[in-house]
């Protein structure tokens, strides 16, 4: 890995080519040269310079060219950070969770409308933020109005529950270089929730309220912690790793990290780390073979550095187990997970959180085998690991409960299963808000109880209450909004309403032919389900024209050995007759 001088050398080369003609800037440039170090990070980032203005703007502009020559200072003041952010969370109480700061901006006209367009919905931001204590301070940032239409004054007011698992903020006042402003300064790929955007009454400032929400993805939680098992401490590749794939800039990411690979000896322990994190970038693309090939050089580098009992060799073989789970390799992902459990109860002990993920697991692998006495064993441990750990509040052991509801309703033993998926809502209405996109997935998987128990009436109760959810924090064309239209269409088409029935699968339809290929199995699935509805209706040339349509999907996408397709021919046959008959 390049020394943390080569990386500054390239920064500041970087910089002094963009202010070439400035000499102010370019004076700023060398003090940093000859004056900067690891602990004055926070006090550069503060000051009025080439390092706000040039980070930034890469940043939130997704460069991911300077974003790599930045990367010794963006790991630097990510660390510092961190280490502020664990001391400003010791000092609050048990009772004392809540805290609120401000920031003042000016934006244009399209991004206040975006924040109107997405009330209530999640917005994850590119760049580090600075806020303030003091809304005093905040309002004069924000401005009185005057430069309307052409930029509005924002009061951002931004509410933080400090008891939540998130990304590292902290106050740095006594690090700022503008130290009477009280300033807290969150981290990229920090995830807040839209309250409200309002116009203050009698005034030209806009009010936009945001609740800071919990850093809920688990793979980039595992992902953190594995390179701080390898690192000794987060480094700039821990940084940029999260903020990369939090943008879902995966094209990008696999060009830093390329760049690494050329910069970085074959011999670098972080290899290791490197090849992971380009594992991960696959992974989330679905490019699993991919995925499998950095996975096990990952492997091959951590047995040879760290043998084979070390939690990082653990975590490589859950990911590994994870891919072939996605491929429906089910025996290669046990063999994985159980290797994973192994070493995770030698060196963690059995009731480390790290066991109850792996335990949930497995049970997901014989879950999706369809061997759910056998996945019930294995959730039912994860729950007691994490009811001991965790508390009977914590999301993940909403994950838990939901988990144990499927595996029941799969076995038709629905009053269990519903005991579990309330017990789910209990807990995400508690922690998460009544419209956060895990509540109304619990709401979907209820209805789906009664459904199945032809409890049609609850069954679209809930099903349009999934539906409210959705519209409200996804865009109209999501592929959960999708299924849930169609899970109100076979309501409908199962107490023989068919003409409502039909409304809601076209508009799944509609759906998804947008978003997805037009060979896509889901396209012929609601392809099937149309086709259903016109044969029980008795309109048999309809439903013949969506049965070829499903067919012709099914046998480009599977062949014809696929079952479904199997299934459709002798549909399609049947049909053909009923029409010679008619």
């Amino acid at each position: 890995m390049p020394t943390s001088d080569e990386s500054k050398m390239e920064m500041l080369t970087e910089c002094e080519s963009y202010y070439r003609d400035n000499a102010k800037e370019l004076e700023k440039i060398n003090d940093f040269r000859l004056n900067y170090s690891s602990d004055a990070a926070v006090s550069w980032y503060t000051r009025d310079s080439f390092v706000y203005r040039l980070l930034n703007k890469a940043l939130r502009t997704r460069d991911i060219d300077i974003i790599f020559k930045f990367r010794f200072f963006i790991g630097d003041l990510y660390r510092q950070l961190q280490n502020e952010y664990s001391e400003f969370m010791e000092r609050f109480t048990d009772d004392e969770h809540f805290l609120t700061v401000y920031r003042g901006q000016h934006l244009k006209a399209d991004e206040l409308q975006e924040l109107k367009d997405n009330i209530d919905r999640l917005i994850s931001m590119n760049t580090f933020i600075s806020t303030t204590c003091d809304k005093g301070v905040a309002s004069i940032l924000a401005g009185d109005g005057s430069l309307s239409p052409i930029l509005e004054s924002i009061l951002f007011e931004i509410q933080i529950n400090t008891s939540i698992d998130t990304k590292p903020y902290a106050n740095i006042k006594e690090l700022s270089v503008m130290n009477d402003e009280d300033e807290v300064l969150f981290s990229p790929g920090t995830i807040f929730r839209i309250k409200s955007v309002e116009k203050a009454k009698g005034m030209g400032i806009w009010s936009v309220k945001l609740l800071l929400h919990r850093d809920s993805d688990e793979q980039l939680k595992m992902l953190s912690k594995q390179i701080r098992e390898e690192t000794d401490g987060p480094s700039d590749l821990n940084t940029l790793a999260h903020l990369l794939i939090q943008m879902g800039e995966y094209a990008k990411a696999e060009r830093y990290f390329g760049r690494l690979i050329n910069d970085t000896s074959p011999n670098d322990p972080l290899m290791g780390a490197v090849y992971n994190n380009i594992g991960l970038v696959y992974k989330y693309q679905g490019e699993y073979s991919k995925a499998l090939k950095y996975y096990e050089q990952t492997l091959e580098i951590h047995l040879k550095t760290m043998g084979t009992n070390h939690p990082s060799v653990a975590t490589t073989y859950s990911n590994i187990g994870d891919v072939y789970q996605d491929q429906g390799e089910y025996s290669q992902a046990l063999k994985y997970y159980q290797q994973t459990l192994e070493i995770e109860l030698k060196t963690l002990g059995p009731n480390h959180p790290s066991v109850a993920t792996t335990y949930s697991n497995i049970g997901g692998v014989y879950h999706d085998q369809g061997e759910y006495s056998q996945a019930l064993k294995y959730y039912e441990q994860t729950l007691e690991i994490q009811l001991k750990t965790l508390g009977p509040n914590h999301p993940s052991v909403a994950t838990t409960y939901n988990n144990i509801g499927e595996a029941y309703k799969e076995q038709g033993q629905y009053s269990q299963a519903l005991k579990y998926f309330q017990q789910t809502l209990e807990i995400d209405l508690k922690t998460l808000g009544p419209n956060h996109p895990s509540v109304a997935t619990t709401y979907n998987n209820i209805g789906g109880v009664y459904k199945d128990q032809r409890q049609y009436s609850q069954a679209l109760k809930y099903f349009q209450q999934t539906l409210e959810i959705r519209l409200k924090t996804l865009r109209p064309n999501h592929p959960s909004v999708a299924t849930t239209y169609n899970n109100i269409g076979g309501v409908y088409k199962d107490q023989g309403e068919y003409s409502q029935a039909l409304k809601y699968y076209e508009q799944t339809l509609e759906i998804d032919l947008k978003t997805l290929r037009p060979n896509h199995p889901s396209v012929a699935t609601t392809y099937n389900n149309i086709g259903g509805v016109y044969h029980d209706q008795g309109e048999y040339s309809q439903a013949l024209k969506y049965f070829q349509q499903t067919l012709e999907i099914d046998m480009k996408t599977f062949g014809t050995n696929y079952p479904c397709a199997a299934r459709t021919l002798a549909e399609l046959s049947r049909i053909k007759a009923n029409i010679l008959r008619h």
